[in-house]
């Protein structure tokens, strides 16, 4: 059979059989559609699995881990169902690294244009086939050349800090559904862009999603700390918070640090987790919230 750099990832971490990927490129021949899909239709492979694959593989082709960390990594998601990032931050294999940037297709996600399924499909494409990830847009019919450069200027304004994330998302969203320019879209953000945004500190979002008493965290923190590791540590060794929950804390943190959750968006998403008792993944797929696993890393 003729395997890809996918497939080959998935036999050398054991997700799959030869027989199953060599049924898999014989239908993706057959229908032209892709073998990753395919084996996720088969239920082969799980969605879950195919993504954190499709991320190791853009990992190993930026140069920012190896093949054989990839496998490793790979692993242990099958055995405990987390995203490849967490996977390769417990293993101390790799941490993302801090900085206002933002992908043409996180920001197409974030703006509701990519389902999953979509996403995936698109990855394995850029991947496979070598192609820019705007041009793999364009040809799945899933943008508009004009939608495209509106998505490019957004990208700028992001990397400027001019324009948080969850904004970027928001303005190319509006600007496909009414039709406008990418500047009127953002000049009709509501808050407006030039509105200051709300800031929470670490100690303010344990307190208002519900984690921590204020006076118990006012006997903690003493002074306001920006610094989220170290109020965690602080409520860690005071006993009032579980080392699962500050690693929620810490995450939920760091995406609305870098962007990609606002300040009440953090603090619903934190307190979902600690009233319904599910993982921040979870949180976040129940409140309508696509944001990038690799930005829940960003703390160390």
């Amino acid at each position: 059979t003729i395997t890809t750099p996918l497939t080959e990832l998935l036999l050398s971490a054991n997700m799959v059989t030869g027989e199953q990927v060599g049924r898999a490129i014989q239908q993706a021949q057959d229908t032209g559609m892709q073998t990753g899909r395919i084996l996720v239709l088969n239920r082969d492979v799980s969605s879950w699995m195919m993504t954190a694959a499709l991320n190791a593989l853009i990992l190993v082709r930026d140069g920012k881990i190896d093949k054989d960390q990839a496998q490793k990594a790979l692993a242990t998601v099958g055995h405990r169902r987390i995203s490849i990032e967490q996977a390769l931050f417990e293993l101390g294999l790799y941490v993302e690294k801090e900085g206002k940037t933002i992908r043409l297709g996180e920001l197409a996600a974030l703006a509701g244009f990519l389902s999953d399924s979509d996403m995936l499909e698109c990855l394995e494409i850029e991947l496979v086939k070598e192609k820019q990830f705007g041009q793999i847009l364009l040809e799945q019919g899933v943008v508009t050349h004009e939608l495209l450069e509106a998505a490019i200027v957004l990208q700028d304004m992001v990397a400027n800090d001019s324009l948080r994330a969850f904004q970027a998302g928001q303005a190319l969203r509006r600007a496909r559904d009414n039709q406008v320019s990418v500047y009127q879209a953002v000049a009709e953000l509501d808050p407006p862009v030039q509105a200051p945004q709300k800031h929470i500190s670490p100690s303010e979002l344990l307190v208002q999603s519900g984690l921590v008493d204020q006076d118990k965290m006012n006997e903690l923190v003493p002074e306001e700390l920006d610094s989220s590791i170290k109020v965690g540590k602080k409520v860690l060794a005071a006993g009032v918070i579980s080392e699962s929950f500050l690693y929620l804390a810490l995450r939920t943190y760091s995406l609305f640090k870098q962007g990609y959750l606002s300040a009440d968006q953090a603090i619903a998403a934190l307190a979902k987790c600690r009233e319904d008792k599910v993982s921040l993944d979870e949180a976040l797929s129940q409140l309508g919230w696509i944001v990038p696993a690799r930005m829940q890393w960003v703390w160390t």
